[in-house]
This record gives C-alpha cells, sequence and structure tokens, in this order.
C-alpha cells in the first residue's frame, strides 16, 4: 500500500473527513496533533490515484462543483483548483472561483502563497537554528538562518493581510490559533531585529492578529507578548500584559526578568548613543525607571511572590543600563588623519597618528584631592568634600538620587514587603551605577565602608566596576591601590579585570605598562585580556610612533599562541600586517620567532 502524508490543520482536516466514505479509503491510521498545533494525518490508501479519482468523483460532496481539491504528498488540500489526471500523473488546473476574491484574480495568483508552507515555515523558524538540533555550542550562529526566519514571519503575516480581507475560507481559525501565533512570536524574536525595529514589528502582528479577532488570549500567549515587548522595549505594553497575568499562575522569576528587560531594551539607544552635552534633567524619561520598578513590585506583592535579595540586585541594576553620564567621562585624546604632502612620492598614504588632550580636572581624579579636601566647583560658590558635593542634590543628577532612595526602600520595605537585607550583588549594582554618573567617591565609599560593615566580601564584579570608571578618568594611582588590594585578597582575575587596567594605561600614555602588565599576568596565571585589547595596545603603539614597543607586543602574542596553540583570526600574521601598513609601518618575517615564519598563523 503506498503511504501518503496529509499535512492538514485541525478544522481542515475534520471538514474533509466527515465527507468522505472512509470505507472506500481503506485503513484510517493515527491522527494526532503535535505541541506546535500542526495536524499530521497518515493515512492508508489501495493507490493515490483512487484516492483523487474517489475525490473529485464523490457524490457525497455536495460543493464539489464549487470546491475540488488537491491532494499532493506531504502537502495541503486547497479550495479553488481542480484536479485533473492524465495517465498516472495529475496536473493542476488554476481556474478563477469567484470575480469578487481577490485572491484567485490573475494578477494576484503567481502572489498566492502555500498556506500550510507558511505554516511549517513558522514552525521551524520558531525553533532552535530551525529544529537542526544543533546545540554543541549556545553561542554558535552559523547554523542560525537569520533570512529564513525573516521570510518566514513576513509571509505569515501577508498570509493573515490576504485571509482576514477575504472571509469565505475556513483557513483563518487555522492561521490564527494560539499555538501558531505563539510560534510566530517566537520566529520574531529570532529575527535579529534591534529593539527600535522589533518594537514596530511586534506591535504591528499584535495589531493585526487582534482586528481578525479569532485568538484566545491564553497564559502562554500572553507570556510569550510579553517576552516579545520586554525584548522590543515596550515598556508600556509590558506592564500591561503583566498586569493582564494576574489571573495566571506567576511564573517566577521568568516573566518579572522579562518585564525588567523591557527596560534595559528601551534604554539600549540612550546607552549606545547618549547626548553627554545635555543637563541630566534634560534626559529621557527612561533614566530613572523608578515608576516602572515600582509598578513590578506592586504585581508581585498582589501575586503573594516573595522579594528576595538576588531580584532586588536586578532591580536596582536598571538605573545603571542607560549608560555614562559626562562626569563619568572624559575624552584622553584624538586621532589625527595627516594628508600626504605634494613632494611626497606616489602612493603615499594619509600618516595616522594621536593627539593627547588635556588632563581632566583635578575634581574628578580621586587621587588628587583629599578626602577631608574642601572643593569649590565652576559655577557654585560653596566649598565642601568631594563626596558631600556628590551627595547634594541641585548637582547631581536626579536618577542617582532616585537610585539610592530606592535602595533604601529596599531596606526599609517597600510596596508591602519587610525589609531585606541587600547581598554583594545589590552593593555591586550600586557602585555600577555611582560609576555611570560620575559619582567615584561615592562608589568608595560604599566599596570602603558599606560592605565591610554589612559583612560582605568584595567579589571580581566589585573591582571591575571601579577600576573601569577609574580608567575612563585616567586615575593610574587609585588603580595601583585597587590591583594589589586584589591580589592580596585573592580574587579571581579574569580578562575584563587586565582590560581595564590596560585601558587606565594607555589612557594615560603608557604603553610599555600595559604590555608588561598583558605579559606578567599572562606568565603568573594564564589569563589574557579580549583580543580587542591586545589590538588596541598595538593601534596606541604605532599611533604614537612606538615601532619597537608595538613589535615587543607582537613577541608576547608568540608566547601566548606557544602555550594555546590557538590564534584568533584577528591577531594572525596577515591580520597584524595589514594593522601595520595602516599606520605606515611594514611586519617582516624577521618580526616572528622561528616556529612562525614563513607561515601563516
Amino acid at each position: 500500500m503506498a503511504m501518503v502524508p496529509l499535512w492538514l490543520p485541525g478544522r481542515m482536516l475534520r471538514s474533509r473527513l466527515s465527507t468522505i466514505n472512509r470505507k472506500d479509503w481503506g485503513q484510517l491510521g493515527k491522527i494526532f496533533y503535535q505541541k506546535r498545533s500542526i495536524v499530521i494525518g497518515r493515512l492508508q490508501f489501495l493507490s493515490h490515484q483512487n484516492l483523487i479519482n474517489h475525490v473529485s468523483t464523490s457524490s457525497s460532496l455536495s460543493h464539489c462543483d464549487k470546491y475540488q481539491y488537491r491532494v499532493l504528498s506531504g502537502r495541503s488540500v486547497f479550495r479553488g483548483e481542480k484536479v485533473i489526471t492524465t495517465g498516472s500523473k495529475s496536473e493542476l488546473d488554476f481556474n478563477k472561483v469567484s470575480s469578487k476574491s481577490s485572491l484567485h484574480t490573475e494578477e494576484t495568483q503567481r502572489e498566492r502563497m502555500d498556506v500550510y508552507e507558511v505554516l511549517e515555515n513558522i514552525q521551524s523558524a520558531a525553533l532552535y537554528n530551525q529544529g537542526n538540533n544543533n546545540k554543541t555550542n549556545r553561542r554558535e550562529k552559523k547554523h542560525w538562518d537569520i533570512r529564513f526566519c525573516r521570510e518566514a514571519v513576513r509571509n505569515y503575516q501577508t498570509c493573515l493581510e490576504q485571509w482576514g480581507e477575504n472571509k469565505e475560507t475556513d483557513l483563518e481559525d487555522d492561521l490564527v490559533s494560539e499555538p501558531v501565533v505563539v510560534q510566530a512570536f517566537s520566529a520574531l524574536l529570532r529575527c535579529n531585529w534591534p529593539p527600535q525595529e522589533l518594537s514596530k514589528r511586534v506591535r504591528d502582528l499584535e495589531r493585526l492578529i487582534g482586528t481578525i479577532g479569532e485568538t484566545p488570549l491564553t497564559d502562554e500567549l500572553s507570556l510569550k507578548l510579553l517576552e516579545a515587548n520586554s525584548k522590543a522595549g515596550n515598556v508600556g505594553r509590558t506592564l500591561s500584559l503583566l498586569e493582564l497575568r494576574k489571573s495566571y499562575p506567576p511564573q517566577y522569576p521568568r516573566e518579572f526578568l522579562l518585564s525588567l528587560q523591557a527596560i534595559h531594551s528601551a534604554s539600549l539607544e540612550l546607552r549606545k548613543n547618549r547626548n553627554i552635552f545635555l543637563g541630566e534633567d534634560q534626559q529621557p524619561s527612561i533614566d530613572n525607571p523608578t515608576r516602572f520598578l515600582d509598578a513590578i513590585l506592586m504585581n508581585m506583592y498582589h501575586r503573594n511572590v516573595p522579594l528576595e535579595p538576588p531580584f532586588a540586585a536586578k532591580l536596582l541594576n536598571c538605573f545603571a543600563c542607560s549608560g555614562r553620564s559626562g562626569k563619568a567621562l572624559h575624552a584622553h585624546y584624538k586621532i589625527v588623519v595627516t594628508k600626504p604632502h605634494e613632494e611626497s612620492p606616489e602612493g603615499a598614504k594619509p600618516k595616522i597618528s594621536m593627539k593627547w588632550n588635556r588632563p581632566p580636572p583635578f575634581y574628578k581624579i580621586p587621587s588628587q584631592i583629599n578626602q577631608e579636601q574642601l572643593v569649590k566647583m565652576p559655577g557654585y560658590k560653596e566649598q565642601m568634600t568631594k563626596y558631600e558635593w556628590e551627595c547634594r542634590e541641585d548637582y547631581w543628577s536626579r536618577s542617582l538620587d532616585a537610585a539610592f532612595s530606592f535602595c533604601d526602600s529596599l531596606q526599609h520595605g517597600v510596596g508591602g514587603y519587610n525589609a531585606i537585607e541587600l547581598d554583594i550583588e545589590g552593593w555591586n549594582a550600586m557602585i555600577k551605577i555611582c560609576c555611570h554618573r560620575g559619582a567615584i567617591w561615592r562608589a568608595l565609599q560604599i566599596f570602603r565602608e558599606i560592605i565591610p560593615k554589612k559583612n560582605l566580601e568584595p567579589n571580581g564584579k566589585s573591582y571591575l566596576f571601579l577600576l573601569q570608571a577609574l580608567a575612563r578618568l585616567g586615575d593610574i594611582s587609585t588603580m595601583r591601590e585597587l590591583w594589589d588590594k586584589l591580589l592580596i585578597e585573592q580574587v579571581t582575575l579574569n580578562p575584563y579585570l587586565i582590560e581595564a587596567m590596560v585601558d587606565g594605561l594607555l589612557n594615560k600614555g603608557n604603553v610599555a605598562g600595559s604590555i608588561t602588565l598583558c605579559q606578567d599576568v599572562w606568565n603568573q596565571v594564564h589569563i589574557q585580556p579580549p583580543y580587542t585589547t591586545h589590538l588596541k595596545i598595538l593601534e596606541f603603539a604605532l599611533a604614537n610612533d612606538y615601532l619597537y614597543e608595538a613589535k615587543r607586543h607582537i613577541y608576547v602574542l608568540q608566547q601566548i599562541w606557544m602555550a594555546t596553540g590557538q590564534v584568533h583570526p584577528k591577531l594572525s600574521k596577515t591580520a597584524l600586517s595589514h594593522l601595520f601598513q595602516y599606520f605606515g609601518y611594514k611586519l617582516t618575517e624577521d618580526d616572528f620567532l622561528t616556529e612562525f615564519r614563513h607561515n601563516i598563523c
């Protein structure tokens, strides 16, 4: 017997089976529903040709004259198509069923889509790596077909628009069924759109499905809508869905973490393109997310969800997700491109060099002022300590004051919750907030006084946030003090701690010290910074005409190559040669060890 699988949505398959005599078909196999709302019916027929003849001539189909059927192995049944049998093959003749139907006109016939193929593509696009089950490396993206996901979502949306206009078809219930809509939003999240573009597409798809009005809002669908809107940065819509989900059991902590994700996604544009020349009161309102966090806490309290210190730390982290203010930054240098002179030989390239700016003002650098030293800030007549200036409301940002107020409310009880004690991650979040706002003395006060008073031990993040903030100001003295304490306390080193130290040394023009630091750390603990830090060291050395320092760092890289046996593609001999040529220098084989000469790494 020939095995003919039919891929049919539930309502379509049931309507067809009810009109055909099953005895003439032979044995009916098991029909089951998959989790993703795709119904697979496997039928055993005496022959494929007998089925076609039976469907086309059966008297039990009262509407056979108006609607014919198309049966293909692995495909679907379409309306408005007539099956013509010629010998052992079946040919398709598309007929114009109704002049009022825009889907069967001659102009739109070429654009007509296989609806069931669209559903299959949506199901595949919603899965990890399109269902290839390649999960050996979660960060591996070579099997992630973004173009396929975008095309699947676009075709699904086009089908909804077409079938929404033509109410004569019964495919509408399958296109907008709850599991299929969940798959559609899952596929949309795999299209790798930036939050600003994803926000528009999520709202368009929501509006289109809501216009049809045939999809019930279930627990799973509301959670998927919450996830889609949170990753798109639709904070208001996310909080509305969170309020709607009060009628469902809470999925802690997933749905509340998604609510926090909405704040992070909405702050991405501000974090990447923040105008540091605007005043703190002129920044977008997302810079102070207090009202959103209060709404999340109230929702948690009404649904009897406990407030724990790890989640409290994530709440505080939302104050630091909008980027760094101008008080936390300083431009130490600028790149100068000198065009070749007219007398230069033909083919001469522009000269890339680095020009150093003035150092930051003394009151920004903790090592240049005493803790009790009175400082007069620009535009003010009063004199007070730097820590007191950072606590003054009319001088510092309101979002920083809001963060400390929210932190105090957590420790004294907020939204009906009892008072909680912050863990080290919560205080690390406060250090990060202070560093992003330029309040270095308040961050050091938390690090040196509050954390020991709470009987907590600073970890790698505590040092990392402080080192990154001090590196942007070029305060090498305070950085070395923290680095020595970090080594004494035996805090586990990681590549980002080394990167922060190197950035601080480079911002002060100490190229030799940064190379020595990388070499010493590698020789002692076999940890190296990210590859971008190696490139940054070479760029600083070549832009400042430190050619031999650049070649010394090439030697350090070869030490790492011999120990690990791996070479990053951006640090290969070919890539390094191009980098040297960009700055007007030449890297020869004599600059490499014998093991790497005449061998492309």
